[in-house]
């Protein structure tokens, strides 16, 4: 696995084998996708209800409609006469496309990964309900199946970290400050401070560009 380049978190780990992603789960009560639990973020302070084995839901959950829906329309603008010339993009723009594409690649792994999990969902909770569970403790079972859902998860949260961190050098270029970063993330400003941080370790030559393309006041 590749390193961790770009990780804000210490004790993430750097290769298979490693511990295990985040060890402070009792206090947020979940594991954050890029190593940096914002606790504002969970409703009730960080706690997280544990659901029923009985499912009372209604469909999976994608994300919201209004997402989607802009999304589309972000596509369709992308579409629209005029824009047929590739434009000349700077090196945080592509870097935001390389991690676009590792995100992709690393969710689809991941995907393929949770779609088996979940499939072996009825035949596992027909054994704990048999009084079978301690029989999932085979290490040639449940040890090989928690490896390889942390190794994917560990890969995704990665690629989407990256992701994150060549968006903010983007914000940066373009004159955002870091109030409007965390605005436009929806997190804190300190965690925005920290994104920046990064990202100008990242890229030593990263400045507001003195001809923003959509220069924002601070």
């Amino acid at each position: 696995m590749k390193r961790l380049g770009g990780t804000l978190a210490g004790n993430r780990p750097t290769a298979p084998g490693a511990p295990d992603l985040v060890t402070g789960d009792a206090a947020w009560g979940f594991h954050a996708i890029d190593g940096l639990p914002d606790v504002q973020e969970v409703p009730g302070g960080g706690r997280t209800r544990r659901s029923s084995y009985r499912f009372h839901g209604g469909g999976t959950a994608g994300l919201p409609a209004t997402v989607v829906q802009e999304l589309d329309r972000y596509r369709d603008r992308q579409r629209a006469p005029g824009r047929g010339m590739q434009p000349t993009l700077t090196v945080y723009e592509l870097a935001v496309a390389d991690a676009l594409t590792e995100r992709r690649d690393a969710g689809l792994r991941l995907a393929a990964v949770l779609a088996d999990d979940l499939s072996a969902y009825d035949r596992t909770m027909t054994g704990v309900l048999m009084g079978r569970a301690f029989e999932g403790l085979d290490p040639a079972v449940s040890g090989v199946a928690r490896r390889t859902l942390s190794d994917v998860t560990t890969e995704f949260e990665t690629a989407r970290h990256r992701l994150r961190l060549a968006l903010v050098a983007v914000a940066v270029d373009n004159g955002m400050s870091t109030a409007q970063i965390g605005e436009a993330f929806a997190f804190s400003r300190q965690l925005a401070s920290r994104y920046v941080n990064e990202a100008r370790d990242e890229w030593p030559g990263l400045r507001p560009a003195a001809s923003s393309r959509r220069r924002r006041s601070g």
